[in-house]
């Protein structure tokens, strides 16, 4: 059986209030810095063998603060584990529509589609389970691909509709499946660890949550 605990990266420090989706350089607030060290601390005493990691930089920072309790479990960065490539990155909040999903409006051909991201992700779990048997594995990654695996494991097909149905993964939270071999899983749990305060030291805040999907907002 393999154990995969798909984590949400911790908040962002995005001070100009845009789309980040794969821009590069936005690094975890000081918000963000506190989640990621209160989910390490609770993964502490989990039998950790490996750390996968999308190639954004909070991402690698969420992971950074896990491998600090598990020193000896590798790190590796993984392009399946990326946030959807959107064409609406770089665009203020300000200026979206609260009703936005970027699947059904995308800006231009190189855009993600739903059943891209499900492909992606699917391959990611197929590698996990052939590569590391009978192991606790971590995988930081972002809200949409976390919640396109967590359908596609309890048998939903990943709709917009879908999507939009049940809880989207907040940040820092962890999403854990076991899996028996290739295709059977034995159960999926969404967990959310002890919440820091709303507000940081710094007086930042979380991005809003948009009632769309979103690419980390």
């Amino acid at each position: 059986m393999t154990t995969l605990l798909l984590v949400r990266h911790a908040d962002v420090h995005n001070p100009n209030d845009v789309i980040y989706g794969r821009l590069p350089r936005f690094r975890l607030s000081d918000l963000g810095r506190e989640q990621a060290a209160r989910l390490g601390a609770f993964l502490a005493d989990e039998p950790i063998a490996f750390i996968y990691t999308s190639p954004q930089l909070r991402a690698r920072q969420t992971a950074a603060h896990i491998a600090r309790h598990h020193p000896d479990a590798p790190i590796r960065i993984c392009s399946l584990l990326a946030e959807i490539l959107t064409s609406w990155q770089g665009t203020p909040n300000s200026q979206v529509r609260p009703d936005l999903n970027f699947f059904a409006e995308r800006r231009g051909d190189r855009d993600e589609t739903l059943s891209q991201v499900a492909h992606r992700m699917q391959r990611f779990i197929r590698l996990m389970a052939k590569r590391h048997p009978d192991q606790m594995v971590v995988a930081v990654s972002h809200g949409d691909p976390i919640l396109v695996l967590r359908l596609l494991m309890t048998g939903t097909e990943p709709t917009l509709a879908a999507m939009r149905s049940g809880p989207y993964p907040a940040k820092a939270s962890i999403t854990r499946i076991e899996l028996c071999g290739l295709d059977c899983v034995l159960s999926t749990q969404y967990l959310e660890p002890p919440a820091p305060p709303l507000v940081s030291a710094d007086g930042s805040r979380p991005a809003p949550a948009h009632a769309a999907l979103t690419a980390s907002r």
